[in-house]
């Protein structure tokens, strides 16, 4: 599980940067601003951007919406998850 302490996968800390940057979005909408942004030296999945998700939401560093038009659910960063965030960008570059 990803926590606050523990260490965030590329994607996971990718996802809490474009929430803390543009704000609460879908996933659908996340997916969208990778392929128009960073798509194009970056590839992750609708099925990765979700799943992450998720996994973001059990362990509170993001909090689920409630679903909107078209089913779509919203995604806001908490603050564990802004820390957890800027802790990842603290980081040495790894290998």
């Amino acid at each position: 599980m990803v926590g606050e302490h523990q260490d965030l996968n590329s994607t996971a800390a990718s996802l809490l940067g474009f929430l803390e940057t543009y704000g609460p979005m879908s996933g659908y909408d996340i997916v969208g601003m990778v392929e128009g942004s960073i798509g194009y030296f970056w590839n992750v999945t609708r099925s990765q951007v979700y799943r992450e998700l998720n996994r973001l939401a059990e362990a509170e560093l993001v909090e689920m919406g409630e679903s909107g038009a078209r089913a779509r659910r919203p995604y806001t960063i908490t603050g564990a998850g802004r820390r957890a965030f800027l802790n990842w960008l603290a980081l040495p570059p790894g290998p």
